[in-house]
């Protein structure tokens, strides 16, 4: 009688461990499974983030023109802005694809106006806006500041505001660098090409080069 009861004690205890066995092995799949699902989460977000600023390459986002001021007409008015805005060294005739104002609630009396993006038909017309708008500083339009951005995703826009403070670190120490697509920071120094994605990796480029390793 006893025998038997040990061997029952035996027999569960032996089941129990199985089936703790067998649980730890599929907590352990999936964790497994859940990890690969966040890799290929994370890989439809970024394709999904780069399509959308790939279909917004050619678009531009202008901030604080004046309410109502294209008067229905906004590709046409878009038109001749850059002209008046920039000078006779935009081209002529400026080719929009479209124009409107951004989909947000219309805004209240006193409330800035809502951005206007802007489709360039040619892609080379964009980035000399571009460049004129940061050759000229200061942008007015009817005694209204104005700004001329690039438009791009939101969360594109968070990941290149993110070099803000090293942007303005490498212009104090005097190096030329540029954004490219889609958050990539490229600058050379003493004739050497660097590129970076994370505003960490420039803050270390910039103690090194500071601070040099001293030679053995």
């Amino acid at each position: 009688s006893i025998l038997k009861s040990s061997n029952r004690k035996l027999e569960e205890l032996l089941e129990n461990t199985g089936a703790l066995n067998r649980h730890d092995s599929s907590i352990t799949s999936m964790e497994s499974v859940d990890l690969e699902l966040k890799r290929e989460i994370g890989k439809l977000k970024d394709r999904n983030d780069d399509l959308e600023n790939r279909s917004r390459r050619q678009n531009l986002r202008i901030i604080g023109i004046p309410k109502s001021a294209e008067n229905g007409k906004r590709t046409a008015f878009m038109a001749s802005f850059f002209a008046e805005v920039l000078g006779e060294e935009i081209p002529s005739p400026l080719v929009l694809d479209r124009a409107h104002r951004t989909l947000a609630a219309k805004p209240k009396p006193g409330d800035r106006p809502r951005p206007m993006i802007v489709r360039l038909h040619y892609y080379s017309d964009k980035e000399k806006i571009l460049q004129l708008s940061r050759n000229k500083g200061e942008l007015k339009f009817r005694e209204a500041r104005i700004h001329i951005f690039p438009d791009m995703s939101a969360e594109l826009s968070r990941c290149r505001a993110a070099f803000n403070s090293v942007k303005a670190k490498l212009r104090q120490a005097g190096i030329k660098y540029g954004m490219f697509h889609l958050a990539d920071l490229r600058l050379t120094c003493d004739g050497i090409s660097h590129s970076f994605k994370e505003p960490a990796d420039v803050e270390d480029f910039l103690a090194r080069r500071s601070h040099p390793s001293p030679k053995t």
